[in-house]
């Protein structure tokens, strides 16, 4: 009677392990990477925050930033792009004579977005997508000449979205 008891219990086990290690995000919450927009005039810093891109599952999302300077607060879409090249070469011997040819690809993804401030202003934001668990660095600009460095953390913290 125990063996089936045991045995009987062990579903009902693994989906309890299974429930608790499927993180569940309460609702209207997002994943946001934390980052910074700093300043090329005077080296001032805008906490920065970037919606999870989720792979092309997901190609578009927020971002939000705040300038501590002014109180102004902004809000803009991105767009997730992909800019594809390929490039094709001749191999040689050492003679000089054509073997054969080589094709190679790449791919460079972008986010690619604008964010609107509580005071009127406009940046036109292009960050360049790395490598999952790297940091992601990109840059902005303003309508009045300013230019903007980012970088992105590749930590995320949850965040309500409305």
């Amino acid at each position: 009677m125990k063996k089936f008891i045991i045995i009987a219990s062990i579903p009902f086990l693994i989906l309890a392990v299974v429930s608790c290690a499927t993180a569940q995000l309460p609702a209207g919450h997002q994943y946001m990477r934390k980052g910074k927009m700093i300043s090329l005039a005077d080296g001032s810093e805008m906490p920065l925050e970037v919606q999870g891109t989720g792979g092309a599952i997901y190609p578009e999302g927020v971002m939000l930033a705040a300038n501590p300077a002014n109180g102004e607060t902004f809000r803009g879409k991105y767009y997730l792009i992909s800019e594809g090249t390929t490039s094709v070469g001749k191999i040689q011997n050492s003679w000089g004579t054509s073997t054969g040819k080589i094709t190679t690809t790449s791919e460079n993804r972008h986010l690619r977005g604008v964010m609107k401030g509580s005071q009127g202003s406009v940046l036109n934001v292009d960050i360049l997508v790395g490598k999952i668990n790297s940091n992601y660095y990109g840059e902005a600009s303003d309508a009045k000449g300013g230019k903007y460095q980012i970088i992105l953390s590749p930590h995320y913290i949850s965040r309500k979205l409305q």
